[in-house]
């Protein structure tokens, strides 16, 4: 009998920490936009825009530009904050995400093949009037659910990926 009390308190113990209530999923989520904020490089004379962006602040889907369903992120909206940096290929580890704006910002760097891996989610992705660089990736031809693509603005090489044929569902694409 006093096995199963214990057994009964370890239960009950394990679900008021918050183990098999989701949220390893949510601390998955709050540790990519950590490491998304970590790519952006901040100017210490001006204003931290992410400033709500911290370990601190556990309730991430509060945090400037994040939208979220529930307590999933589906939404990064970060257009126009002055951003500078790369963009973290962490970011392809957002499971449900389905809109992306990083738009009007100073990123560089290549777009990561990394958000190939929202290829059920993801609806647009705005990464128009950076300084991106490199090729367009071809794995950006697997987002089949891509509604909206605009990439123009940036200082992208070659041509448009034959991949992108996949994109049965897009209704709106900018590249230049």
């Amino acid at each position: 009998m006093q096995q199963n009390s214990v057994l009964l308190a370890l239960f009950f113990l394990c679900f008021s920490s918050g183990l098999g209530s989701g949220q390893p999923g949510q601390r998955d989520d709050l540790q990519t936009l950590l490491e998304l904020k970590n790519s952006f490089i901040t100017n210490p004379k001006e204003e931290d825009v992410l400033r709500d962006w911290n370990s601190g602040s556990p309730s991430y889907c509060n945090w400037t530009g994040v939208t979220c369903g529930g307590r999933e992120i589906i939404g990064l909206n970060l257009s126009g904050l002055g951003l500078t940096g790369s963009i973290s290929p962490s970011i392809g580890r957002f499971n449900n995400l389905i809109h992306i704006d990083l738009s009007s910002n100073r990123l560089v760097g290549p777009i990561p093949t990394t958000l190939s891996n929202l290829s059920s989610s993801l609806e647009s992705l705005h990464l128009f009037s950076n300084l991106l660089s490199g090729d367009i990736p071809s794995q950006l031809g697997s987002l089949v659910n891509l509604k909206s693509l605009k990439l123009g603005d940036n200082e992208l090489n070659g041509t448009i990926p034959e991949t992108f044929g996949n994109l049965v569902n897009l209704q709106s694409m900018r590249t230049r």
